[in-house]
This record gives structure tokens, sequence and C-alpha cells, in this order.
């Protein structure tokens, strides 16, 4: 299954969220800056998994993320 522009937006939208609800959060660094350094790793795994995988995998990152544990 493959992720779609707008389950990635929304993906991004929800991460943007929870790092606003962070102590520390950088607010300089805008959204479009991050997409700009994570599409380039996102879009090559592409041609090897499946979308559905690689949005499972992010969701889990951001999970981490948000828990500290990365």
């Amino acid at each position: 299954m493959k992720i779609t522009k707008r389950q990635l937006r929304r993906i991004i939208i929800e991460e943007k969220r929870h790092l606003n609800e962070q102590p520390g959060y950088d607010p300089g660094h805008s959204d479009q800056e991050i997409r700009d350094a994570v599409l380039p790793v996102i879009l090559p795994l592409k041609r090897y998994h499946d979308a559905e995988i690689i949005a499972d995998v992010l969701e889990s990152l951001a999970d981490q993320l948000r828990r500290e544990f990365i």
C-alpha cells in the first residue's frame, strides 16, 4: 500500500503539534526545513519498501522521539 501525500502531511502536522508541546522546542526551524531534510531519506525507501511500512516506521520513530528514547 502506498502512503498518500495527505497521510504524510497528517503525520507531519501531528508531529509538529507534538513538538510544539515539548519543552525546549526551537520554533526557528520551519516545517519546510524539516521536510527538506527528511524527504530525501524517505523517497528512495519507497522504491524498496511498501509505503505503509515506511509510515509505520516513521510513526514509531516519532513516538520514540516524543518519549525521548532517541
